[in-house]
């Protein structure tokens, strides 16, 4: 009987064992999640099309088949477009044959979706195929390469600058036409902030990470390993402390309790800056940036504190405890709050109101995207995204991964010795 028990225990052992690893590789490694699918709308009646641009969303967005956006001309009022007179759809069959559409979009991620046969024999001379993608170079799919995209996009519709049809995740704007932002930082006084804002130097919290990507070509995450050697950095996500996700109810009351957030994206492209930035703007924190971005041309000036602009890490964690240690130093950051607005866009809604309005321009200039790849990849002959061997606190990740394969060797090790002790017990018997 005792042998029985002692079985039991050992594989009891074993199993907790097994079981406290699997938890380890399970929060230090992001899941994907499902998107929800949308149910195709019924189509419309082409004659009271009439007068408007129509918008064919040819593939779906990831797993939205009509992008989550309402069918018709109502989108566009909904959206409080300046120019509304378009028409949006995903009904293929709205006309005899997609020729008649004056505008037909590819979402890139979605591409294995494009049957090439529909447009070959029917593509009319009007029409303006475009290529949309929210994402940078690093997640393009392999089929983007397919030689049958060259010459086939007309117009491009990204985050970046030089899009056709400029896609941002979001907008910081003066409320009023003349502003003089050097006169207002000038004459700032951290008393006359309101009581919300000037409570947020009392915050016991210092700097705060909400992250579900661990590995980034941004090696942020690296960056990050660094600086919590030196400050107190508070990850939540599945790269942190697992259960409290963004979005929640916790999400929001940890943005109540710190000083700093950490808006990092995750690779350093041109004009990359994604909702984490403004959704960061819009509550009363202050955001640490790192990108690839001209910050100065997106948010006011002071308004945020760009890592990049210090040595290292360390110089970074000293500056933020030196804000720590300086109320009114601190508050100089939200001087803009009263006199800038900040809009947070949803994501790939936000472009819809750019196309609809450059469709409706009288002069349209026929143009073709030779190669979307290279577009993708070069602005004026220079890469818009910086590799990650490129990155100046590569050299850091030595260390991390270093860490990571010891964890693995010691995990490797546990389970060849305990296989050990329960192949022995069981020979002996």
């Amino acid at each position: 009987m005792a042998d029985v028990v002692k079985r039991f225990f050992v594989v009891g052992l074993c199993l907790l064992i097994l079981g406290s690893f699997q938890v380890v590789l399970w929060i230090a490694y992001p899941k994907v999640g499902g998107l929800k699918h949308l149910k195709k709308s019924s189509g419309n009646d082409p004659a009271l099309i009439q007068g408007q641009k129509t918008i064919l969303l040819y593939t779906s967005f990831f797993r939205f088949e009509n992008w989550d956006l309402e069918e018709g001309n109502g989108a566009f009022q909904k959206l409080e477009c300046q120019v509304q007179d378009c028409f949006l759809t995903n009904d293929r069959s709205l006309f005899e044959n997609i020729s008649k559409f004056d505008s037909v979009l590819f979402h890139l991620g979605n591409l294995d979706e494009i049957d090439h046969e529909d447009f070959y024999a029917k593509r009319a001379p009007h029409q303006k195929f475009v290529m949309f993608y929210l994402e940078t170079p690093f997640s393009l799919p392999s089929n983007f390469w397919d030689a049958k995209l060259k010459k086939f996009f007309n117009w491009t519709m990204t985050y970046r600058t030089d899009s056709d049809v400029f896609s941002p995740y979001g907008s910081v704007r003066p409320k009023q036409e003349i502003l003089d932002p050097e006169a207002l930082q000038r004459h700032f006084d951290p008393d006359k902030l309101p009581a919300n804002l000037r409570m947020a130097a009392e915050r016991p919290g210092l700097v705060l990470w909400f992250v579900s990507n661990c590995h980034s070509n941004s090696l942020r995450e690296t960056y990050v390993l660094e600086l919590q050697k030196f400050i107190q950095v508070d990850i939540f996500g599945s790269c942190g402390r697992p259960g409290c996700q963004r979005g929640s109810d916790c999400d929001k009351d940890a943005f109540r309790k710190y000083k700093f957030y950490l808006s990092f994206e995750n690779a350093l492209c041109s004009d990359y800056v994604t909702e984490k930035l403004f959704s960061a703007l819009s509550k009363d924190i202050v955001p640490i940036v790192l990108g690839g971005a001209d910050y100065a041309e997106i948010v006011p000036p002071h308004s945020v504190i760009n890592a990049k602009e210090f040595p290292n890490p360390q110089d970074l964690a000293d500056y933020l405890l030196e804000l720590d240690d300086n109320p009114d130093k601190y508050l100089e950051y939200f001087w803009w709050k009263d006199s800038y607005l900040v809009s947070q866009f949803n994501n790939w809604k936000t472009g819809f109101c750019n196309l609809c309005k450059k469709l409706n321009e009288p002069t349209q200039t026929h143009q073709v995207i030779t190669n979307p790849v290279h577009w993708m990849y070069f602005q004026e002959q220079v890469e818009v995204c910086l590799r990650p061997d490129k990155i100046p606190w590569a050299a850091l990740k030595i260390g991390s991964e270093e860490y990571f394969k010891g964890v693995v060797l010691l995990g490797s090790i546990c389970f060849i010795l305990l296989f050990g002790i329960v192949y022995a017990l069981f020979r002996n018997d």
